[in-house]
């Protein structure tokens, strides 16, 4: 089981994208979906994963995972849409809105399937692309990533 210092240090741990997971999005039923290899400074294994709907631009995931040697892929940290309600079940508060979903030493005790259920709503991004730029920002990609504002998925909304 990860402490909360370890799972701070592997979201803090510098890395790098190797393909770009936006421009590889492929169509898999109701979504578009990609992984992205990324490379770290120690060589620990991570990868990003992008899920968008094709039907609700708000439905979308974009997840940052990390395998521990010989171990399984496991979720540090995922970016909600904004299209469904979301409930800490420790906690028991409920809202619906953009969240972010951050691995937990507490939540890995409860002996649950995922250490990042506990999620905070956040006002952040609007959108995939956006959720993206923050994952960047926040998990140790290096710089600031750009900060151009929010792209919409339906470019004519913002004209």
């Amino acid at each position: 089981m990860l402490t909360d210092e370890q799972i701070a240090a592997l979201l803090a741990e510098p890395k790098r994208v190797v393909t770009d997971p936006l421009s590889s999005l492929r169509r898999k039923g109701a979504h578009l979906e990609a992984t992205a290899k990324v490379a770290a400074d120690s060589n620990a294994d991570f990868r990003v994963v992008v899920r968008v709907s094709t039907v609700n631009p708000h439905d979308f995931s974009i997840i940052l995972m990390h395998r521990p040697r010989g171990g399984v892929w496991l979720r540090l940290r995922r970016y909600n849409g904004r299209s469904h309600f979301h409930t800490n079940r420790l906690e028991g508060n409920r809202f619906y809105a953009y969240h972010i979903h951050t691995a937990t030493e507490r939540y890995a005790a409860t002996g649950g399937a995922d250490l990042e259920s506990y999620a905070e709503a956040t006002d952040r991004y609007a959108d995939y692309r956006g959720a993206y730029r923050c994952l960047l920002r926040d998990c140790g990609f290096g710089g600031p990533g750009p900060d151009d504002g929010q792209l919409s998925l339906f470019p004519e909304e913002d004209e």
